[in-house]
């Protein structure tokens, strides 16, 4: 079972330690801080909501935008199985107050809001940029290979990136849509 927990992800070479603004030392970040700060980043107004005003905080769409595009990002594609997984993590149950989104909620804020979903997931794929060189280091979502693939583009590159991103979206909304059949 995938947690809500993620493992760290790198985000600067350990042979360039930088010292951020804030003083603390970033050598690594997890997945779910990435997620939250480009999350938060978002202005609200480009987002369509599925809940009506008085909803908890779990149906918000910065929330729902978060889960989705952590959720994509780990790995977990339906709808079912991303609700499954906010009800058994405990640090979400706290945070939410036991108040879950259903899994036709997700199915239709990721349809009213897939550019978005697809720019954040674009942003979190894209590789690293390394001060002080020109190279760039891939995160753990996206295979640190250089080679060129079949297809003639690199990992990493906006075509590989947007390539993986249709993927996993596609993905998200066969399984989704295999659900509804059933």
């Amino acid at each position: 079972m995938v947690t809500f927990e993620p493992p760290v992800v790198r985000t600067q070479a350990a042979s360039a330690p930088l010292e951020p603004a804030g003083g603390a030392d970033l050598q690594t970040e997890s997945l779910a801080s990435r997620v939250a700060k480009l999350a938060l980043g978002i202005d609200e107004r480009q987002l369509v909501s599925v809940a009506g005003a008085g909803a908890g905080a779990a149906l918000q769409p910065k929330a729902l935008l978060a889960v989705l595009i952590y959720s994509y990002a780990a790995g977990i594609f339906s709808s079912e199985a991303i609700v499954e997984q906010m009800q058994e993590d405990t640090h979400f149950r706290v945070l939410c107050g036991d108040d879950y989104p259903d899994w036709h909620q997700l199915r239709r804020f990721r349809r009213l809001n897939r550019p978005l979903i697809r720019h954040c997931l674009e942003t979190l794929l894209a590789p690293v940029p390394v001060r002080g060189s020109d190279l760039a280091q891939s995160s753990s979502l996206w295979a640190p290979e250089r080679r060129a693939a079949p297809g003639g583009w690199e990992p990493g590159s906006q075509t590989a990136i947007a390539q993986e991103v249709s993927r996993r979206l596609n993905r998200a909304a066969q399984l989704d849509s295999i659900t509804l059949d059933e």
